[in-house]
């Protein structure tokens, strides 16, 4: 029990992956738009991702999905992109 203890206590609280994050941002645009609208997604999971102190590769898959021009900008600038139609 205490390796398991010990392996709990390792991890700050509310630490999460990038993968539950987009997960929340899922269910919090279907729950609140009770439907799938994808520009509310888009904007969720952009406000997600510039939260991040540090981005996976997926969170930078999913803004070069929903921006092409995210792919371009340095570091710096993809913390501050939008999603734009």
């Amino acid at each position: 029990m205490a390796i398991l203890d010990s392996l709990c206590m390792a991890t700050p609280v509310k630490q999460y992956t990038d993968d539950t994050a987009m997960t929340k941002c899922i269910a919090e645009s279907l729950i609140t738009q009770r439907k799938y609208d994808p520009d509310d997604l888009a904007k969720r999971s952009l406000e997600e991702y510039k939260s991040q102190t540090e981005s996976s590769s997926a969170w930078k898959e999913v803004c070069a999905l929903i921006n092409s021009e995210f792919k371009t900008l340095d570091e710096e600038k993809k913390k501050g992109v939008w999603y734009t139609q």
